[in-house]
Parts: C-alpha cells; sequence; structure tokens
C-alpha cells in the first residue's frame, strides 16, 4: 500500500476539516441570512407602511368615491404622496390604497394608474376581507401570488376623522429579495472562501510545524541504520510528544555511540540494517587475523603510574585502531595491551590480506611519528609487535543467549597469536604466516624467517617478517633482504657451509639477530650434520 508522508496525511486531515466545516457554517450562515434578509424586509415594510399611513390625509382619501375623482386635488395628492414614498424606496414594486366596500375590497388611489377608483380587487376571501378593518399594521404571513407574481405585501389602515377609511397597501417583489439573498450569497461564498483557503494553509502551515521536526526524526534514523553518528542532532518543539521523541532518539544517538565502543562498529551496523536480534550462531569463514601488543610492556608500566599507563595505553590504542580500522579491520577486543582484530567478516573485505599487511606497517609508521611526542610527554619509547595470519576459522555470536560476543575461534586465531609472541624469539616487528603473505600479489618486501612449530600445534608453518611495501623498499634493504632469503634456502637444503658464508654476509650488511641465530644452527650442524629426517622447522617452547 503506497504510504503518504505525515506532513500531507496531517495537511489533508486539516484540509478536509477545514473545508468540510466551512461548507458547514455557509450553509449555517446561509439559512440564516436567508430569514434575516426576509425579516429585516418585513421590519422595513412594516415601519414604511405605519409612517405611510399616518402620513397620509384621511379625509381627503374619504372624499376619493368614483373615478371621475381622478385628477381631483385630493387624488393628485394622495397619489404624489404614494409616488413619493415609492421613490424613497426602490424595493416596492407596487403603493395603492384600498377601501372595504361590504365583502368587496376596492381601489382608490393607484400611482401606476392601473385601476379605476372603486374598482374591484378581484375575489378576495374572508380571512382577507378581515385584516382590512384591522386596527394596526398588517404583514400577510406568507408570500402573495397573484397574476403579476409574488410579492411580500402588507397593509396599514387610513383613519379619517370618521374612523378607518381603508388601508394603504405595499407590495415588495420577491425578486428583491432574491436580489438580496443572491448578493448575501455572494458573500458567503466568497467568505467561505476566504476562511477555508486561511483553514488549509493554516492545516498546512501547522502540518509542518508539527511534521518538520519528525522528519529530522526520520533523517535521523535512517542515518542510525548505517550507524552514522557524525551529524549533531537536536529537536526544538514546544509540542511536548514530539519534543520526547526527540530526546529519545538522542539518548537512543549516545546509546549506540557507547555500545560502538563495546562491540566492532560494522557488528553494530549489521545489527541495525538486520532489523533482527542477535542470536547465537556461527559459521566458518577464510579471515585474516592480527593480534598486537607492545614489547616489554610489563617492565614499561611498572615505571608509571596507574594514571599515566591508562593515559598511554589511552594513546596507543587509539592510533593503533585508528589505523585498523582505515584498513578496513574489525576490532575484536582490547586485552590489556593487546589488539585482536580481522578481516572479511561481518562484511567481506576484497584482499583481506594485502588490507592486514598495509594495517600493520601503517601501525608501525603511526608508533614512530608519535613516538617523540609521546617522550616529550614523559613517556617511555613504545614498540609493537604483531602477528598476522590467514586460515579457516570460526566467526559469530558466541556465548549464551543473554551475553554474546561477536568474535573468532579456532586453530588458525591461535596461530595468529603465536605469531605475534615468536616475534620475540627472532626480535622483529611483524611475522606474517606464509597463508598470508602468498595472498598478497608480491606488494610487499619480506624475508623467510624459517618454518617454526608453535606450541600446541602439530605441524611447521612457514613464516616472513614484514618489512616494507615494494614500492617503499630501499636499495639497502632488498640488498639484505634477498642476501638473507638466499642463505635459508640454503639452509632449508642442508648447504650449511654455503647458508654460513651467506648468513655471515647478511651480518655484514646489518646487525641482525636472526642471521646470528642462523650463523650459530650452521655452525652446530656442520659440526653435527643431521640425518635424513632433519626439517629445518624451529620447534616454539614458548607461546
Amino acid at each position: 500500500m503506497r504510504k503518504r508522508s505525515l506532513r500531507a496525511s496531517l495537511a489533508l486531515a486539516f484540509g478536509a476539516a477545514a473545508i468540510v466545516t466551512t461548507i458547514a457554517l455557509g450553509l449555517a450562515a446561509y439559512r440564516r441570512m436567508s430569514g434575516l434578509v426576509e425579516a429585516d424586509a418585513r421590519d422595513r415594510l412594516s415601519d414604511l407602511l405605519g409612517v405611510t399611513a399616518a402620513c397620509l390625509d384621511g379625509d381627503l382619501h374619504a372624499a376619493l368615491r368614483s373615478e371621475a375623482d381622478r385628477g381631483s386635488p385630493a387624488h393628485t395628492k394622495i397619489v404624489a404622496w404614494l409616488e413619493a414614498v415609492k421613490a424613497r424606496s426602490p424595493a416596492i414594486r407596487f403603493i395603492y390604497t384600498q377601501r372595504r366596500v361590504g365583502d368587496r375590497i376596492h381601489f382608490i388611489a393607484d400611482p401606476d394608474a392601473k385601476n379605476p377608483i372603486d374598482t374591484d380587487y378581484l375575489e378576495v376571501t374572508q380571512d382577507q376581507l378581515a385584516h382590512y378593518t384591522e386596527p394596526g399594521v398588517y404583514l400577510e404571513p406568507e408570500l402573495v401570488r397573484d397574476k403579476w407574481g409574488a410579492w411580500l405585501t402588507g397593509t396599514a389602515p387610513i383613519r379619517s376623522k370618521d374612523g378607518q377609511d381603508g388601508v394603504v397597501g405595499i407590495d415588495i417583489d420577491v425578486d428583491r429579495l432574491e436580489e438580496a439573498r443572491y448578493a448575501q450569497s455572494w458573500a458567503i461564498i466568497i467568505g467561505c472562501v476566504i476562511i477555508g483557503t486561511a483553514g488549509v494553509l493554516f492545516g498546512v502551515w501547522f502540518s509542518g510545524r508539527i511534521a518538520r521536526p519528525l522528519v529530522h526524526v526520520e533523517r535521523e534514523l535512517a542515518r542510525l541504520r548505517t550507524l552514522d553518528l557524525s551529524q549533531p542532532f537536536a529537536i526544538q518543539s514546544k509540542i511536548r510528544e514530539v519534543a520526547n521523541i526527540g530526546d529519545a532518539v538522542v539518548n537512543m544517538k549516545h546509546g549506540l555511540a557507547s555500545f560502538r565502543k563495546y562491540v566492532p562498529a560494522d557488528v553494530v551496523a549489521e545489527l541495525i540494517r538486520s532489523n533482527r536480534e542477535a542470536t547465537l550462531g556461527a559459521r566458518r569463514e577464510t579471515l585474516t587475523v592480527l593480534f598486537s601488543d607492545i614489547a616489554g610492556f610489563t617492565s614499561v608500566s611498572e615505571k608509571l603510574s596507574p594514571e599515566q599507563v591508562v593515559r598511554l595505553l589511552e594513546r596507543y590504542l587509539a592510533g593503533m585502531s585508528r589505523v585498523l580500522v582505515e584498513h578496513q579491520c574489525t576490532i575484536d577486543k582490547y586485552i590489556g595491551d593487546a589488539v585482536m582484530g580481522f578481516w572479511g567478516a561481518p562484511k567481506p573485505v576484497e584482499d583481506h590480506e594485502i588490507q592486514a599487511c598495509r594495517a600493520a606497517l601503517g601501525c608501525l609508521e603511526m608508533l614512530k611519528r608519535e613516538r617523540a611526542a609521546w617522550e616529550a610527554d614523559g613517556f617511555p619509547a613504545i614498540h609493537a609487535r604483531i602477528g598476522i595470519h590467514t586460515g579457516e576459522v570460526v566467526v559469530g555470536n558466541i556465548g549464551f543467549e543473554e551475553r554474546l560476543s561477536y568474535t573468532v575461534i579456532g586453530d588458525d586465531v591461535n596461530l595468529a597469536s603465536r605469531l605475534e609472541g615468536t616475534n620475540k624469539f627472532f626480535e622483529t616487528s611483524i611475522l606474517v604466516s606464509n597463508a598470508t603473505l602468498s595472498k598478497t600479489k608480491g606488494e610487499f618486501a619480506s624475508r623467510i624467517l624459517g618454518e617454526i612449530v608453535v606450541k600446541g600445534r602439530q605441524g611447521a608453518v612457514r613464516v616472513h617478517e614484514l618489512v616494507a611495501t615494494a614500492k617503499d623498499v630501499t636499495a639497502e634493504q632488498r640488498a639484505f633482504l634477498d642476501r638473507f632469503n638466499a642463505a635459508w634456502n640454503h639452509y632449508a637444503a642442508k648447504n650449511f657451509a654455503v647458508a654460513l658464508t651467506d648468513f655471515a654476509k647478511c651480518a655484514e650488511l646489518r646487525a641482525d639477530h636472526t642471521a646470528e641465530l642462523y650463523r650459530e644452527r650452521c655452525k652446530q650442524l656442520l659440526a653435527a650434520p643431521p640425518g635424513d629426517g632433519w626439517s629445518p622447522a624451529i620447534e616454539m617452547t614458548d607461546k
């Protein structure tokens, strides 16, 4: 079903209410005004009859008895008076005088000269005869209809010295009333149009006042669905319920901002977009996992106060996290000074192995860039160790129904953690498994550190030191890496004498702990050659 906006719905409702109310008021006003027009006409007719009869000379009227009196001074004066009254009152259609003779009504004076003096007024009823002798003004309760049309008519007695000599009658054409009603109708219509238009415009304006804050709420909620908390939001409304909705959205926004600090932002965004509650469940995915921590953090923290440790970790974790998030990492958790993150869930990340390696190099670059500023603030030099591995893990909501954690678990996760710790053995900063480096399309410069067997895991894993991107590596670094890689390949092929010479040349290029380590191993193996089942793998005894 097609949905209308709140503003359109309110505007339609207000508009319809304004139109219906205006029509109802217009009809009521028309009926009322129609009655008032007729009542006003009757009042004016009554006054006009009274004044006309009072000012008319009854004795002169009594002298008019037949058509022979037409043109007499008495007739001329009476007709002149009637014409003057008619001239001052345009609503009058006919004005005349009549006299009752027995059971007949005779015309006496008629300015229109349509009726001879003392001629009959058609046929009359007894009710009509009765009011010709009434002492006061009489108005017909209903419109009078005859061959000349429909009239609002009335009479008033003409008095002479001998008593009542007849009546003066005035007929007001109904068309005059209709003209008045027509004018009033147009006035009512125009008034209704003005009121209705004003009502509709008020409805549109008022609906906008109500809907505008709610439209802002709708837009803010749409942003919250994507976890966009960057825009400031506030609702100013004098309507309590609307203001309460705005406050609720602000509180929800603050809650989401806090929630996002505890749960990976991508996970929160995915939960909001899915329109469903988080439930227990996980799946197997091939992801890249990263672990990092601060080298020698225990000894570093012992030299600082608790407050300094907190400030140091805040700056360190903030810098590391920004770099990781910039490279699409889902930060799983902070474990003291350690950071755990992964790529490829909850949303896919293209070339996640490359992104992880870039992030690791970026973290070291950040520490190098910030080190001077931190030392100036009284903090010791910080060095990070990072381990990266790609493999099949279990990813999803782990825990129980009342408390879930979106995380990754599995043997390959543990291996990534072991690689981070293995940096201590090789005195390196970034260790990457062959499973990760083989998917980076030659984008990075590295050296083979060897094959290791980590504690708690069967089988050897080839590991590499990540040095730089291929485009950023220097000539000196490239020469060293090539020499070292060649030396290790000789070592793995049991060409220990050649390997010893190459490792010695590596030591000449620069001081290197790992080159010295392999030199010593080559000397031992030359002194006591291994059997056919020998493996170049080094077994790690520490986690």
